[in-house]
């Protein structure tokens, strides 16, 4: 594999795992933000 082949696949790998850290960053922020809600109800009542 010459180093003009390599360059693409490396950044097709890149943008792959960066768009799966922000689906995962995103999964994350939202289950964390029902936990407060859910802990924000328990407690007024």
């Amino acid at each position: 594999m010459s180093e003009l082949t390599k360059i693409p696949s490396i950044l097709m790998t890149n943008s792959l795992d960066v768009s799966l850290a922000f689906k995962t960053l995103g999964a994350v922020s939202l289950s964390w933000l029902n936990f407060v809600r859910e802990k924000n109800r328990f407690r007024r009542s």
